[in-house]
């Protein structure tokens, strides 16, 4: 089950409108894992300006929409930006805050906020009903400035932290929460604050998994034809996951986590999820074998 608000996405490269494209950590975490072969469901708000196609391309593919909240407003939507290897993200609409799913057992919940619509009790029931609960801290933090600019704030997010078996976070998140500029050292306490496993990531430059004993440093897979990196962060967490679940070997999520983020930055839209099993296989295979492990205290 993936749970935060699904999103309209404005994306531009630079001045140049490339698509209007379904988004949200809930989007991508939900498609993925259907795509690897995972029943799943998606608990969000959305507003009557949500596509329609969209909706029923989800229903294709086999996601459950039972707990999404139709509401009078209008549904999340953001304009990406991307140029000079950054992106500028801004606010167009907030959407409605996510009721508390009345969903049963999961076996994995993953809670991918885009813009504080979960809140606290929302992690407390899905620790309380589900096996595995993954949490990425992107909209935790956010707020917004001016110009509908989005920033990351400085606020004590430890209370989502506890008991989550993954922990995701950027450079940039993770160093704000944990205070620290050491990458390993940031993963590490990410980790401890979590009670499992953390990622940080670095984008371009791969990213770290750690948990109370040892690290992995992940290498990203050089995809040579990279079109559109919306998603990239959420496919990483979804490949883990699906894996992880699998397996329950951290490197190998890792190296699947890592395939899966680089095929999805080859098309735009829902093309991405047209996902092969072949090169999902040799991708996972390349990156595995380039994972550096070392125990937490070397």
């Amino acid at each position: 089950m993936a749970v935060g608000n699904l999103t309209i996405d404005e994306i531009f490269s630079r001045s140049r409108h490339i698509a209007t494209a379904p988004g949200g950590s809930s989007f991508y975490v939900a498609a993925i894992a259907a795509q690897l072969g995972a029943r799943t469901s998606i608990v969000s708000s959305i507003g009557p300006d949500y596509p329609v196609n969209v909706l029923k391309w989800l229903k294709r593919e086999k996601i459950g929409l039972e707990s999404l909240g139709h509401t009078g407003s209008p549904t999340t939507r953001f304009i990406l930006t991307y140029g000079r290897g950054e992106r500028r993200l801004e606010l167009l609409n907030t959407g409605d805050s996510i009721r508390t799913p009345d969903t049963g057992k999961s076996d994995v919940v993953h809670l991918g906020p885009v813009f504080r619509e979960v809140e606290q009790k929302i992690v407390a029931y899905s620790r309380r009903h589900s096996k595995m609960v993954s949490l990425d801290v992107q909209g935790l933090l956010r707020t917004k400035g001016r110009a509908n600019s989005v920033q990351l704030e400085d606020r004590n997010i430890d209370q989502f932290l506890r008991g989550c078996d993954l922990v995701k976070a950027s450079e940039k998140e993770a160093r704000m929460i944990t205070r620290l500029k050491n990458p390993v050292e940031m993963a590490c306490s990410l980790s401890k604050k979590a009670g499992e496993y953390a990622i940080v990531s670095f984008g371009a430059n791969g990213f770290l998994v750690a948990n109370r004993d040892e690290t992995w440093r992940v290498p990203a897979y050089p995809e040579e034809s990279a079109v559109d990196s919306t998603g990239a962060g959420d496919a990483l967490v979804a490949g883990w996951l699906e894996a992880f679940w699998q397996t329950k070997d951290p490197k190998w999520a890792s190296a699947v986590g890592a395939a899966v983020s680089s095929m999805v930055t080859r098309r735009v839209g829902l093309s991405k999820f047209r996902l092969s099993k072949s090169t999902l296989s040799q991708r996972a295979a390349w990156v595995y074998q380039r994972i550096v492990d070392r125990p937490v205290s070397a």
